[in-house]
């Protein structure tokens, strides 16, 4: 690593505290910056130096170490929405958005269908896969909206036509955490 872990720091005064712009070496530069009150405080972290051919403590301010403990959850979100992503060519902004805000409803639910899994299932069963995930997620609301007893893969394009105007009940479903 150039530079393992060594930045750069500069202070500019605020309105109720300083605004501190940090730029960190780490694997590639990172720009962070936030409103500090009073000095900004540092911690110490160990790097691998290549020169050195060892890890070597290096101080850090503690936005950096903030910064590392919440991208993790912003990276993983990422990856699972570039797996499976509603892919549909349109020029239409709205629909772009309509579906990347879809996709993004469908990885968080996952990882927190996940989390709860884990504490109410424990380490004996396993989670279903991603890709299952969303597959039961249309299910329902594919089953909602031709009504709960229709199987959907024996309805006829009659059947659709003759149900169009009819509105169903919705029936709320409840969170994943309720025992």
């Amino acid at each position: 690593m150039k530079n393992a872990g060594r930045g750069t720091s500069s202070e500019v005064s605020a309105e109720d505290g300083k605004l501190c712009v940090v730029k960190w070496y780490d694997n590639k530069p990172v720009l962070l910056m936030s409103v500090v009150h009073g000095t900004q405080p540092e911690d110490t972290c160990q790097r691998w130096d290549k020169k050195v051919k060892q890890y070597v403590t290096v101080s850090r301010p503690s936005i950096v170490r903030e910064y590392n403990i919440k991208m993790g959850g912003v990276d993983l979100m990422d990856r699972m929405i570039s797996y499976y992503r509603m892919s549909t060519r349109t020029k239409k902004w709205t629909m772009r958005m309509v579906m990347h805000f879809t996709d993004l409803a469908l990885a968080n639910s996952w990882l927190l269908y996940r989390k709860d899994h884990a504490i109410c299932a424990g380490p004996k069963t396993r989670p279903i896969q991603f890709l299952q995930f969303r597959m039961e997620v249309a299910k329902i609301l594919l089953a909602q909206h031709h009504g709960a007893d229709a199987d959907l893969s024996t309805q006829s394009e009659e059947e659709e036509d003759s149900n169009q105007g009819v509105k169903r009940h919705v029936t709320e479903l409840p969170h994943v955490s309720v025992p």
